[in-house]
């Protein structure tokens, strides 16, 4: 069961590393290819981290890449709410879209410091169900619960309310996006 665990984690950070720079390299210049780049990339430091995380052979080494594997998965909100404005709308608020990057790099922080503060992100790895090593949530670990819990029902609130205020090529892209 941990080797399915493992090549699907090793293919989730695979593919969407590629199709990200795949998508960039068709027009760099573009706000959209950017950040779907970086949603990209965040997705695929999550992905390989975890699968480090699972293929972790000491407490160390899995405590190490959950650390890298969180900080794709705690920037990855600021990178989607960015990628969605980019879509829906032609003048981003800048101050907005720089407030979540500010807290998604706070987080990080506390993601690091976590590494010489023990406990300020997660209690410990341990072994959980089929995983070897698996994070139990803390203080940071809710924090970051809580930047998804804001900005993930605030994009799908923005594209559903443009969904209904566009037709044509632009209402399918945002159909594709809230599939």
């Amino acid at each position: 069961m941990i080797i399915l665990f493992k090549f699907i984690f090793f293919c989730g950070g695979l593919i969407p590393l590629f199709l990200g720079f795949f998508i960039y390299i068709q027009d760099r210049n573009k706000l959209i290819n950017k950040t779907y780049l970086g949603l990209s990339l965040c997705c695929a430091v999550w992905g390989l981290g975890f699968f480090g995380l699972i293929s972790s052979t000491s407490t160390e080494v899995a405590y190490l890449w959950r650390m890298f594997m969180d900080t794709g998965a705690i920037i990855l909100p600021a990178f989607w709410i960015h990628f969605v404005y980019s879509i829906l709308y032609s003048k981003i608020n800048q101050k907005e879209i720089t407030s979540y990057y500010f807290l998604g790099i706070l987080i990080i922080f506390l993601n690091i410091a976590d590494y010489y503060f023990p406990g300020l992100f997660i209690k410990s790895v341990a072994n959980e169900t089929v995983f070897p090593y698996y994070p139990i949530a803390s203080f940071g670990y809710y924090l970051f619960l809580l930047f998804y819990i804001f900005i993930i029902p605030n994009s799908f609130f923005h594209l559903i309310r443009n969904y209904f205020k566009n037709t044509g090529i632009k209402a399918q892209q945002i159909k594709y996006l809230l599939i």
